[in-house]
Protein backbone atom coordinates (compact mmCIF):
# COMPACT_ATOMS: atom_id res chain seq x y z
CA UNK A 1 0.00 0.00 0.00
CA UNK A 2 2.92 2.36 0.58
CA UNK A 3 5.03 1.38 -2.43
CA UNK A 4 3.67 3.97 -4.86
CA UNK A 5 4.01 6.71 -2.25
CA UNK A 6 7.67 5.77 -1.77
CA UNK A 7 8.29 5.78 -5.54
CA UNK A 8 6.81 9.27 -5.79
CA UNK A 9 8.91 10.54 -2.89
CA UNK A 10 12.13 9.16 -4.43
CA UNK A 11 11.29 10.67 -7.83
CA UNK A 12 10.61 14.05 -6.20
CA UNK A 13 13.86 13.85 -4.23
CA UNK A 14 16.03 12.99 -7.26
CA UNK A 15 14.67 15.78 -9.45
CA UNK A 16 15.09 18.63 -6.97
CA UNK A 17 18.68 19.46 -5.82
CA UNK A 18 18.75 20.63 -2.21
CA UNK A 19 15.31 19.16 -1.57
CA UNK A 20 14.47 17.26 1.63
CA UNK A 21 11.73 14.63 1.77
CA UNK A 22 10.31 13.11 4.96
CA UNK A 23 8.15 10.01 4.64
CA UNK A 24 6.69 7.32 6.88
CA UNK A 25 6.05 3.89 5.39
CA UNK A 26 5.66 0.25 6.35
CA UNK A 27 8.23 -2.44 5.69
CA UNK A 28 8.11 -6.15 6.41
CA UNK A 29 10.50 -7.31 9.11
CA UNK A 30 12.39 -10.59 8.84
CA UNK A 31 10.06 -12.05 11.48
CA UNK A 32 7.04 -11.37 9.21
CA UNK A 33 5.69 -8.36 11.09
CA UNK A 34 5.18 -4.92 9.55
CA UNK A 35 7.33 -2.10 10.95
CA UNK A 36 6.79 1.62 10.52
CA UNK A 37 9.90 3.43 9.28
CA UNK A 38 10.46 7.14 8.93
CA UNK A 39 12.87 8.15 6.19
CA UNK A 40 14.40 11.57 5.68
CA UNK A 41 16.08 12.02 2.30
CA UNK A 42 18.33 14.94 1.35
CA UNK A 43 19.37 15.65 -2.25
CA UNK A 44 23.04 16.69 -2.04
CA UNK A 45 23.93 15.96 -5.66
CA UNK A 46 25.00 19.60 -6.10
CA UNK A 47 27.40 19.41 -3.14
CA UNK A 48 30.84 18.61 -4.65
CA UNK A 49 32.07 16.95 -1.47
CA UNK A 50 29.11 14.54 -1.39
CA UNK A 51 27.47 14.37 -4.85
CA UNK A 52 24.82 11.97 -3.68
CA UNK A 53 21.53 11.47 -1.91
CA UNK A 54 21.65 10.94 1.85
CA UNK A 55 18.81 9.00 3.49
CA UNK A 56 18.38 8.52 7.23
CA UNK A 57 15.80 6.03 8.42
CA UNK A 58 14.61 5.07 11.87
CA UNK A 59 12.10 2.62 13.25
CA UNK A 60 9.03 4.59 14.46
CA UNK A 61 6.74 1.64 15.06
CA UNK A 62 6.65 2.20 18.80
CA UNK A 63 6.06 5.93 18.26
CA UNK A 64 3.11 5.27 15.94
CA UNK A 65 1.58 2.78 18.33
CA UNK A 66 2.01 5.14 21.27
CA UNK A 67 0.51 8.04 19.30
CA UNK A 68 -2.57 5.98 18.41
CA UNK A 69 -3.08 4.94 22.01
CA UNK A 70 -1.97 8.15 23.69
CA UNK A 71 -5.37 9.11 25.02
CA UNK A 72 -5.90 5.62 26.49
CA UNK A 73 -2.42 4.43 27.51
CA UNK A 74 0.02 7.14 28.61
CA UNK A 75 1.68 4.71 31.00
CA UNK A 76 2.65 2.29 28.24
CA UNK A 77 3.98 5.14 26.10
CA UNK A 78 6.14 6.41 28.95
CA UNK A 79 7.47 2.90 29.58
CA UNK A 80 8.47 2.46 25.93
CA UNK A 81 10.41 5.72 25.93
CA UNK A 82 11.98 4.94 29.29
CA UNK A 83 13.31 1.70 27.81
CA UNK A 84 15.52 3.84 25.59
CA UNK A 85 16.74 5.77 28.66
CA UNK A 86 15.25 8.97 27.28
CA UNK A 87 13.25 11.60 29.07
CA UNK A 88 9.66 12.23 28.00
CA UNK A 89 7.41 15.24 28.26
CA UNK A 90 3.76 15.99 27.61
CA UNK A 91 2.52 19.53 27.11
CA UNK A 92 -1.17 20.38 27.12
CA UNK A 93 -1.06 23.43 24.86
CA UNK A 94 -4.73 24.23 25.38
CA UNK A 95 -4.68 24.03 29.18
CA UNK A 96 -1.04 24.96 29.76
CA UNK A 97 -0.13 21.94 31.92
CA UNK A 98 3.36 20.54 31.35
CA UNK A 99 4.56 17.11 32.47
CA UNK A 100 8.21 16.06 32.49
CA UNK A 101 9.21 12.54 33.41
CA UNK A 102 11.55 12.01 36.37
CA UNK A 103 14.17 10.78 33.92
CA UNK A 104 13.99 14.04 31.98
CA UNK A 105 14.40 16.13 35.12
CA UNK A 106 17.32 13.92 36.13
CA UNK A 107 19.02 14.43 32.76
CA UNK A 108 18.58 18.19 33.01
CA UNK A 109 19.42 18.31 36.75
CA UNK A 110 16.16 20.12 37.54
CA UNK A 111 14.46 19.23 40.87
CA UNK A 112 10.78 18.27 40.81
CA UNK A 113 9.80 21.45 42.64
CA UNK A 114 11.70 23.78 40.29
CA UNK A 115 10.13 25.61 37.34
CA UNK A 116 11.48 23.59 34.41
CA UNK A 117 10.78 26.27 31.79
CA UNK A 118 12.59 28.99 33.77
CA UNK A 119 15.63 26.81 34.50
CA UNK A 120 15.77 25.63 30.89
CA UNK A 121 15.74 29.21 29.58
CA UNK A 122 18.58 30.12 31.93
CA UNK A 123 20.79 27.14 31.09
CA UNK A 124 20.22 26.94 27.33
CA UNK A 125 23.35 27.97 25.43
CA UNK A 126 23.02 31.61 24.28
CA UNK A 127 24.07 30.74 20.73
CA UNK A 128 21.22 28.21 20.41
CA UNK A 129 18.34 30.29 21.81
CA UNK A 130 17.35 32.13 18.66
CA UNK A 131 17.53 29.01 16.50
CA UNK A 132 15.48 26.91 18.95
CA UNK A 133 12.82 29.61 19.30
CA UNK A 134 12.51 30.01 15.52
CA UNK A 135 12.18 26.25 14.93
CA UNK A 136 9.56 26.08 17.70
CA UNK A 137 7.45 28.77 16.08
CA UNK A 138 7.70 27.10 12.67
CA UNK A 139 6.51 23.81 14.13
CA UNK A 140 3.61 25.30 16.07
CA UNK A 141 2.51 27.17 12.95
CA UNK A 142 2.03 23.82 11.24
CA UNK A 143 4.87 24.06 8.70
CA UNK A 144 6.43 20.83 10.05
CA UNK A 145 4.71 17.72 11.36
CA UNK A 146 7.60 16.84 13.67
CA UNK A 147 9.81 18.94 15.87
CA UNK A 148 13.43 17.80 16.07
CA UNK A 149 16.31 19.96 17.25
CA UNK A 150 19.67 19.62 19.01
CA UNK A 151 20.94 22.17 21.49
CA UNK A 152 23.59 22.73 24.15
CA UNK A 153 22.63 22.84 27.81
CA UNK A 154 24.74 23.79 30.85
CA UNK A 155 24.46 21.66 33.99
CA UNK A 156 24.87 23.21 37.45
CA UNK A 157 28.42 21.81 37.73
CA UNK A 158 29.38 23.65 34.52
CA UNK A 159 29.41 20.57 32.29
CA UNK A 160 27.95 21.25 28.85
CA UNK A 161 25.63 18.59 27.43
CA UNK A 162 24.09 18.15 24.00
CA UNK A 163 20.39 17.18 23.93
CA UNK A 164 18.22 16.00 21.05
CA UNK A 165 14.53 16.79 21.44
CA UNK A 166 11.90 15.12 19.27
CA UNK A 167 8.21 15.92 19.42
CA UNK A 168 4.90 15.38 17.68
CA UNK A 169 1.93 17.72 18.00
CA UNK A 170 -1.72 16.68 18.13
CA UNK A 171 -3.97 19.23 16.41
CA UNK A 172 -7.69 19.84 16.28
CA UNK A 173 -9.65 19.62 13.00
CA UNK A 174 -8.84 23.26 12.34
CA UNK A 175 -5.11 22.57 12.60
CA UNK A 176 -4.62 24.33 15.93
CA UNK A 177 -2.04 22.62 18.20
CA UNK A 178 -3.66 21.01 21.23
CA UNK A 179 -1.07 18.70 22.69
CA UNK A 180 2.62 18.11 22.23
CA UNK A 181 4.42 14.94 23.29
CA UNK A 182 8.13 14.43 22.94
CA UNK A 183 11.36 12.80 24.07
CA UNK A 184 14.74 14.08 25.22
CA UNK A 185 17.95 12.22 24.35
CA UNK A 186 21.46 12.95 25.58
CA UNK A 187 23.67 12.95 22.44
CA UNK A 188 26.78 14.44 24.08
CA UNK A 189 28.93 11.38 23.38
CA UNK A 190 28.05 11.46 19.68
CA UNK A 191 28.70 15.20 19.43
CA UNK A 192 32.08 14.88 21.13
CA UNK A 193 33.01 11.97 18.87
CA UNK A 194 32.08 14.05 15.81
CA UNK A 195 34.18 16.96 17.09
CA UNK A 196 37.13 14.63 17.71
CA UNK A 197 36.78 13.24 14.20
CA UNK A 198 36.82 16.76 12.75
CA UNK A 199 39.95 17.57 14.78
CA UNK A 200 41.69 14.43 13.52
CA UNK A 201 40.73 15.28 9.95
CA UNK A 202 42.08 18.82 10.34
CA UNK A 203 45.30 17.45 11.85
CA UNK A 204 45.70 15.01 8.96
CA UNK A 205 45.15 17.81 6.45
CA UNK A 206 47.82 19.88 8.24
CA UNK A 207 50.29 16.98 8.11
CA UNK A 208 49.63 16.54 4.39
CA UNK A 209 50.17 20.26 3.75
CA UNK A 210 53.43 20.27 5.71
CA UNK A 211 54.59 17.15 3.87
CA UNK A 212 53.86 18.74 0.52
CA UNK A 213 55.69 21.92 1.57
CA UNK A 214 58.73 19.89 2.65
CA UNK A 215 58.85 18.07 -0.68
CA UNK A 216 58.51 21.35 -2.56
CA UNK A 217 61.32 22.94 -0.52
CA UNK A 218 63.59 19.96 -1.19
CA UNK A 219 62.84 20.17 -4.92
CA UNK A 220 63.51 23.92 -5.06
CA UNK A 221 66.76 23.52 -3.11
CA UNK A 222 67.94 20.82 -5.51
CA UNK A 223 67.06 22.87 -8.61
CA UNK A 224 68.77 26.01 -7.27
CA UNK A 225 71.88 24.37 -5.85
CA UNK A 226 72.88 22.90 -9.19
CA UNK A 227 73.19 26.22 -11.08
CA UNK A 228 74.74 27.88 -8.01
CA UNK A 229 77.41 25.19 -7.86
CA UNK A 230 78.02 25.65 -11.57
CA UNK A 231 78.47 29.43 -11.08
CA UNK A 232 81.05 28.81 -8.35
CA UNK A 233 82.97 26.32 -10.51
CA UNK A 234 82.97 28.57 -13.56
CA UNK A 235 84.09 31.60 -11.49
CA UNK A 236 86.93 29.66 -9.88
CA UNK A 237 87.95 28.18 -13.23
CA UNK A 238 88.17 31.66 -14.73
CA UNK A 239 90.17 32.82 -11.72
CA UNK A 240 92.78 30.06 -12.19
CA UNK A 241 93.15 30.76 -15.92
CA UNK A 242 93.54 34.52 -15.35
CA UNK A 243 96.07 33.92 -12.57
CA UNK A 244 98.14 31.75 -14.96
CA UNK A 245 98.09 34.53 -17.56
CA UNK A 246 98.74 37.40 -15.11
CA UNK A 247 95.23 38.72 -15.21
CA UNK A 248 93.94 42.06 -13.88
CA UNK A 249 93.72 41.96 -10.04
CA UNK A 250 90.40 43.83 -10.12
CA UNK A 251 88.96 41.20 -12.44
CA UNK A 252 90.24 38.40 -10.19
CA UNK A 253 88.67 40.06 -7.17
CA UNK A 254 85.35 40.33 -9.03
CA UNK A 255 85.44 36.62 -9.88
CA UNK A 256 86.17 35.76 -6.25
CA UNK A 257 83.20 37.90 -5.26
CA UNK A 258 80.99 36.09 -7.78
CA UNK A 259 81.93 32.73 -6.24
CA UNK A 260 81.42 34.03 -2.70
CA UNK A 261 77.95 35.39 -3.53
CA UNK A 262 76.93 32.11 -5.16
CA UNK A 263 78.07 30.23 -2.06
CA UNK A 264 76.09 32.64 0.13
CA UNK A 265 72.99 32.07 -2.00
CA UNK A 266 73.46 28.33 -1.51
CA UNK A 267 73.55 28.82 2.27
CA UNK A 268 70.29 30.78 2.08
CA UNK A 269 68.66 27.89 0.20
CA UNK A 270 69.89 25.40 2.82
CA UNK A 271 68.59 27.61 5.63
CA UNK A 272 65.14 27.80 4.09
CA UNK A 273 65.10 24.02 3.72
CA UNK A 274 66.03 23.58 7.39
CA UNK A 275 63.26 25.98 8.44
CA UNK A 276 60.66 23.99 6.50
CA UNK A 277 61.86 20.74 8.05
Amino acid sequence: DDLELCHQAVAELLTTPGHVVRLQYRARHADGSWRWLEGIGSNLLDEPAIAGVIVNARDVTAWRAAEAQLSQSEARFALAIDGAKDGIWDWDLAGGAFFASPRMREMMAIPAAADLAAVFAERLHPDDRERIAAAWQVHLAGAATHYEEEYRYRLPDGDERWFLVRARTVRDPAGRPQRMVGSLTDVTARKRAEAAARDRQAELAHVLRVGALSEMAAGIAHELNQPLAAIVNYARGCTRRLEQRGGDPDLLAALDQIAAEALRAGEVVHSLKRVVR
